[in-house]
């Protein structure tokens, strides 16, 4: 259901800034996931670069991939940066495997986008002459998307001259899917197509907003055909998110006038969802005197964070009013998390007077990632002053995870001074965890020489388990690296209980 949820919420903010988008695939392979890698990539978009630049771009955002973007990142900012090709680079960057060493696949879909949307002809030539093979036919089928949305007959044309078999099958689905998408009313019974079975959700989901602006007195109907309950939720909450962001109050007459409708609940999330981004204010008005919101933490959390967006810390007087308390302990975490990013001293402060209770602590791990990154002796400050066990617990494994990245030494130094009972054995293996990561060898040296017998008995004891689970090669690493005759007695003993 969450990928569902998260496409919804893309083409719901999507069309808050733009009820008029372009309904093609175009709209989701081009909405953002990640932040660009420069905001020179956004800036003067098809401004001609000099190839050796954009070689260089390809190697950043490939190589930040796992780090920071990840998949979805990585594609948006390939074509992004594909816009600064002229047509003989894209020509020679479709057969572009050996430019990037990570995702190399995203790269030459970005091209074939681009490409195959100004010159569709060439484009195709150029992929037929590739060697056979999925990565052809993927780039093919891509292909055919863009030349069907572009002109249709001549795109129909060229996938009929295709061999017949399992290709020509797929790049004739895509070509319904495109047809659908172009008229979702009157091309529905493309649904039918039993090739568009894995993509049906997503394309029914696409159609939503092109109905809602083009023909919204037929959308309800419409919904109500649909052949799968998920798929009627799905377009329920959809057509509520973008009605919420229109014209909430003619949603919420709706909403009154159904109160019975099988998808009521969906619908009612739906609004809140799309008021949230919207007018922030108003939502969280109409949330805070709802009678039942069991099972809304979602859109809570979105009335939250539009909230602070909105208005700052000030979003802290609706959330401290909410009657429900985990949603009231929830609310005041998303806003002081977000608002830490602007205003880092304001809620620090508001720390020092805020109640902590074991359910409202995890719900403040976000923020003790921030602050760890930030300003750690705020963070330090907040664990003194935090009596509660399994919270104090949280703010030190931030702390300490943080700390281990750029100043290990300093991270133990600090573990040093905890007292026993202040969760110091939790604490020490979290820190030789990570740090062992990062640099065994150090780590391991630095273990073997600091901790007492019993301390290295419990760090070993919780570690050992991922290290047996990972395969022969780590545990004689490990086991070669613990080399003197207490921590082998200690390694043996372990491994037979184990």
């Amino acid at each position: 259901m969450r990928i569902f949820i998260f496409f919804i919420l893309i083409l719901v903010t999507a069309s808050a800034n733009d009820l008029r988008m372009s309904m093609t695939s175009e709209f989701v392979d081009f909405t953002p996931t990640a932040p660009a890698l420069d905001y020179e990539l956004l800036a003067n978009p098809q401004e001609p670069w000099p190839l050796e630049k954009v070689q260089a771009y390809a190697q950043k955002i490939s190589q930040r991939e796992d780090m920071i973007y990840g998949y979805g990142g990585t594609k948006f900012n390939f074509q992004l940066l594909v816009q600064h090709l002229n047509a003989k680079e894209m020509e020679s960057w479709v057969d572009s495997k050996g430019l990037v060493k990570i995702k190399p696949e995203l790269l030459q879909e970005a091209v074939v986008h681009r490409w195959s949307s100004e010159n569709p002809e060439a484009c195709w030539i150029r992929i037929l002459k590739m060697p056979d093979g999925e990565s052809k036919n993927a780039l093919l089928l891509i292909a055919v998307e863009k030349w069907a949305q572009k002109d249709y007959k001549m795109a129909h044309q060229k996938v009929a001259e295709l061999p017949k078999g399992s290709l020509q099958q797929r790049a004739f689905a895509v070509m319904a899917a495109v047809e659908f998408l172009n008229d979702p009313i009157a091309k529905k019974l493309n649904l039918k197509n039993s090739a568009l079975s894995s993509n049906k959700d997503r394309l029914v989901l696409s159609a939503i907003p092109k109905i809602y602006i083009d023909k919204p007195q037929a959308l309800e109907s419409w919904i109500e055909t649909l052949d799968q309950d998920s798929l009627k939720q799905y377009s329920y909450y959809a057509w509520f998110s973008l009605w919420g962001i229109k014209d909430a109050e003619g949603a919420i007459k709706w909403l009154q006038k159904n109160s019975k409708h099988d998808f009521h609940v969906d619908c009612e999330k739906g609004l809140l969802y799309g008021w949230s981004q919207s007018t922030p204010q108003k939502a969280a008005d109409y949330f805070s005197q709802l009678d039942s919101t069991q099972g809304y933490e979602r859109e809570n959390q979105y009335i939250a964070s539009s909230l602070e967006k909105a208005i700052g810390l000030k979003a802290l007087d609706w959330a401290e009013k909410l009657k429900n308390e985990t949603f009231k302990s929830q609310a005041i975490s998303v806003i002081l998390s977000e608002a830490y990013d602007q205003e880092p001293d304001q809620v620090f402060k508001k720390l020092q007077s805020l109640e902590i209770t074991s359910n409202n602590g995890m719900e403040l791990y976000s923020l003790a990632q921030k602050m760890a990154l930030r300003d750690r002796k705020q963070l330090t400050a907040w664990i003194d002053k935090t009596e509660n066990f399994s919270i104090k617990q949280m703010l030190i494994s931030c702390l300490i995870t943080a700390w281990t990245q750029d100043s290990p030494t300093e991270a133990f130094d600090y573990l040093k001074k905890m007292e026993e009972g202040s969760g110091r054995s939790r604490a020490l293996v979290d820190f030789y965890s990570n740090w062992l990561s990062i640099n065994f060898k150090t780590a391991i040296s630095h273990l073997s020489k600091n901790l007492i017998k019993e301390e290295k008995r419990q760090v070993l004891q919780d570690l050992l388990p991922s290290y047996i689970a990972q395969g022969s090669g780590n545990m004689e690493k490990l086991t070669a690296a613990l080399s003197t005759p207490e921590e082998k007695e200690i390694l043996q003993q372990l491994i037979a209980s184990n």
